[in-house]
């Protein structure tokens, strides 16, 4: 999985010993959630708001589709310099002719309490059952730190940290999502 939250402990002292580089994914998941996070707090309470909109008007989803795949990417300008251009038209085609624009936001509603946004703490996650793998690319939303991740996952087996890639890694580095899922899988398989 990508995306992995990894949020601070409740017991500060628990961050003592982190070095500066995962000090620094915490205080961009701070970002994130002070800056990045409006969409999600949008979806988990007002899904058909903004869903009708984007069912509507192609241009409007084009505009949400293509917002996201600029800033959740490694793109820095426009989307089509991290993803290719026909693959984000093929995306917003797809929400928009099957008009799945609202549905496809329900996760976040249907999933609200559990989201980062939710106005009282997440409940914990139920644990894994099975081996689990994480996948940290450097311009996803939000960066897992591996030790908060350890004790929060304890079936957690594989880990891998990329140089490029990010919210939509199999879009914008397939080879090495594709790599990293082999790489996952022979691990799991060997054990």
């Amino acid at each position: 999985m990508n995306f992995l939250f990894t949020p601070p402990p409740d017991d500060p002292s628990a961050l003592a010993d982190l070095p500066p580089s995962d000090l620094a994914r915490l205080e961009r998941l701070g970002v994130f959630a002070d800056r990045g996070s409006g969409y999600m707090k949008l979806l988990s309470t007002r899904p058909r708001s903004v869903g009708f909109g984007m069912t509507d008007s192609p241009v409007g989803q084009l505009a949400w589709t293509a917002e996201k795949f600029q800033e959740w990417s490694g793109a820095r300008d426009l989307p089509e310099e991290a993803i290719d251009r026909n693959a984000l038209l093929a995306d917003v085609t797809l929400y928009w002719l099957t008009r799945t624009a609202i549905s496809s936001s329900y996760i976040y509603y249907d999933n609200a309490a559990g989201m980062p946004t939710a106005a009282t703490p997440p409940p914990p996650l139920p644990p894994v059952p099975g081996p689990f793998g994480v996948a940290v690319y450097p311009h996803d939303l939000a960066q897992p730190i591996r030790s908060l991740a350890e004790r929060e996952f304890p079936a957690l087996v594989h880990w891998s940290e990329h140089d490029r890639g990010g919210h939509f890694a199999p879009l914008e580095a397939p080879d090495l999502f594709v790599d990293d899922l082999r790489t996952f899988l022979r691990a799991v398989r060997s054990a």
